[in-house]
């Protein structure tokens, strides 16, 4: 029963990681995004920043699908499958983690401008952390 519980723990722990990361990233949603000047610069990055992901991530699809694909033969599926798991998983925290970052640019200027107050220390940067390290321990505990 323990050993039960001490393999659910991990996955469990990564879920309520994961609605964590939802709550602070629909917390940053809801802060002031400045001026339409503001805006548009964000709304630049923000798409910019997509663009590099997305390209990125292309190369990303083609080397996991190669590793899967030497592992497979090489070791054997289980392992192909973890590889495959894992970094899916991580290509999942860096769209999450790079969109939660690009929203929270402009609402971080924005309360700038207001003085350097409690909003500036909260966790606009920090769901970054919370989505890797959430997905993270969701892929591990269920790989096993």
């Amino acid at each position: 029963m323990i050993q039960m519980l001490a393999k659910l723990s991990i996955p469990i722990s990564g879920v309520l990681t994961l609605c964590a990361a939802y709550i602070i990233a629909m917390w940053i949603t809801k802060n002031d995004t400045g001026t339409d000047r503001m805006r548009e610069i964000a709304s630049y990055i923000r798409e910019g920043a997509m663009a590099f992901l997305m390209r990125e991530y292309r190369i990303i699809a083609i080397f996991m699908a190669a590793m899967f694909l030497l592992l497979w033969p090489a070791i054997n599926i289980q392992t192909a499958l973890a590889f495959l798991l894992g970094a899916t998983f991580s290509v999942l925290a860096g769209y999450f983690g790079m969109r939660s970052a690009t929203n929270a640019n402009v609402r971080t200027a924005a309360a700038a401008r207001n003085g350097l107050t409690w909003r500036l220390r909260s966790p606009f940067a920090e769901v970054r952390w919370w989505a890797f390290v959430s997905w993270g321990w969701a892929s591990w505990g269920w790989a096993y």
